[in-house]
């Protein structure tokens, strides 16, 4: 070998040393390692314009090998019509690992629009950070691009952050709704409005289930009910358009039909029209004019049952929804039947010293609970309970169904000891009623006890000191067992030497 020759690979050899000197002497630090970045629920995304989207999971991780390690998470919108749109990201709160996030303190929950900046706190070690991306305010109608992305170790070249990990998914935009297509009706019995406005203006679910009124009477049209309503897009919500605009900003037209009973578009007794089973209203939902038009509904006595109220746009006659109202019928049945008791006692005197009451839950014949109307209460014995006659045929109590749907038969007389059978009608005489209830059995007895009593142990042996149950039975002088008294308790007096009753 020349010596020429050995002195070119020596410096070959020292600029390759130096070279590998050189490249070692990078700090750990400058770029993370094993990151990864994942995005989840992102199938079938829409939304209408400025509205938002259902949240996305994002999550990502990296391991850290010194302090202050971290990286960012950022998001950028794109559209195929050139719309724009924000993103909200929002930490999870424990799902955060070895980290601390940008924005904390009153923050907590809620970053900028669209990223936020992922810190180791322990080193080395994994770092992990899961955020909820919500994608809202789209400008126009498209399809939105959502570009999700980590970034942090920086360019020497250029300066810039590198983009290390990516994912993106697409909300698919259409126009928001111009026009109504549902409706919410708020329903009330007639004097009820206030209730009915009530559930309109907070927005709340149709109410109309539980509304049950009379059928009335046969040609007299009386108002039974009250119905508001409100108008809402597709999306649900009032309001359409980049503008938010009120649909029915002025006012839409609805025909609306009911398939029993009557209806008018105003107020309760109007004078200028008759009721009919159609009827044309105009409905705004922004405050003023037309914002509260009411359909009365009438009751004219016709059949008995479910009334549905239909709900059509007049303009194109699409279906927006219905109600319904139930005419109770007349009564037909008793559901069920009770009273304070069965046993009652007769009183200091007789004639009338106590009442009872006997309370009934009246259907009609298609089962819906009444709310109105009479029902006759009837004793098997009026001697015993009920009304006194001047003869010993059974004589009838009427009774008022309440607005609670109780028919409470109070101030029925208790005249004599004895057993007497109480039952309900549907008419003042046993001829002209179509149906009885089941039976409610009362049981008079006498206050004062006779002489003898009836005297049990509660065994036939017992140790001494063991205690003793001694059960005295008290009967009236015909036999039955008193019912509760002062006079039972009078019986025994305390023997003060012995220590106990005598």
């Amino acid at each position: 070998m020349s010596t020429k020759t050995s002195f070119k690979r020596l410096a070959l050899g020292v600029v390759v040393a130096i070279g590998l000197g050189f490249l070692s002497s990078t700090p750990s630090t400058a770029v993370v390692s094993n990151e990864t970045l994942t995005v989840s629920g992102t199938t079938g995304l829409t939304a209408v314009v400025n509205e938002s989207t259902t949240a996305v999971t994002a999550s990502m991780s990296f391991f850290a090998s010194a302090a202050q390690d971290s990286r960012a998470i950022t998001a950028s919108v794109s559209s195929t019509s050139g719309g724009t749109a924000s993103v909200m990201f929002r930490p999870t709160g424990n799902d955060t690992v070895n980290a601390t996030l940008k924005y904390t303190g009153a923050n907590t929950g809620f970053t900028t629009k669209n990223g936020d900046t992922v810190t180791a706190t322990a080193v080395p070690g994994e770092v992990k950070a899961v955020f909820s991306v919500q994608a809202y305010g789209f400008s126009s109608a498209g399809v939105y691009t959502i570009n999700i992305y980590t970034s942090g170790a920086t360019d020497n070249t250029t300066g810039v952050d590198v983009v290390q990990k990516y994912s993106s998914f697409t909300v698919t935009v259409t126009a928001a709704s111009t026009e109504p297509t549902t409706i919410k009706t708020y329903t009330a019995e007639a004097g009820g409005g206030d209730t009915a406005m009530y559930y309109k203006n907070i927005g709340g679910a149709s109410t109309d289930s539980a509304v049950v009124v009379s059928t009335g009477t046969l040609g007299t049209y009386t108002p039974a009910a009250v119905i508001l309503s409100k108008l809402f897009a597709s999306n649900g919500d009032t309001v359409t358009g980049t503008a938010k605009t009120n649909i029915c900003n002025t006012v839409c037209l609805v025909d609306v039909t009911i398939d029993r009973g009557f209806i008018d578009n105003g107020v309760y007794n109007r004078s200028d029209k008759t009721p009919s089973g159609a009827e044309t209203i105009t409905i705004g939902n922004r405050p003023g004019a037309n914002a509260n038009e009411t359909i009365t509904v009438y009751s004219a006595g016709n059949a008995a049952g479910v009334a549905t109220i239909t709900y059509r746009l007049n303009a194109n006659g699409a279906l927006l929804g219905t109600s319904t109202v139930t005419f109770a019928g007349t009564p037909a049945s008793v559901s069920q039947l009770y009273s304070n008791d069965t046993i009652t006692s007769i009183g200091a005197t007789l004639a009338g010293s106590r009442t009872l009451t006997l309370n009934a839950i009246v259907k009609d014949s298609g089962g819906t609970t009444l709310k109105s109307g009479t029902v006759w209460v009837y004793s098997s014995d009026t001697k015993v309970v009920g009304s006194r006659g001047a003869t010993a045929t059974t004589v009838a109590q009427s009774c008022s169904i309440g607005s609670t749907g109780v028919a409470s038969c109070s101030n029925i007389n208790i005249n004599d000891t004895g057993t007497a059978t109480l039952t309900i009608r549907d008419s003042h005489t046993v001829a002209a009623s179509t149906w009885v209830s089941t039976g409610w059995e009362v049981t008079v007895t006498g206050e004062t006890p006779k002489s003898d009593l009836t005297v049990a142990f509660d065994k036939t042996s017992y140790a001494p000191g063991e205690r003793a149950v001694v059960t005295i039975t008290a009967n009236d002088a015909a036999g039955r067992k008193i019912a509760t008294s002062s006079n039972v308790t009078s019986l025994f007096t305390v023997d003060t030497n012995r220590g106990g009753y005598t």
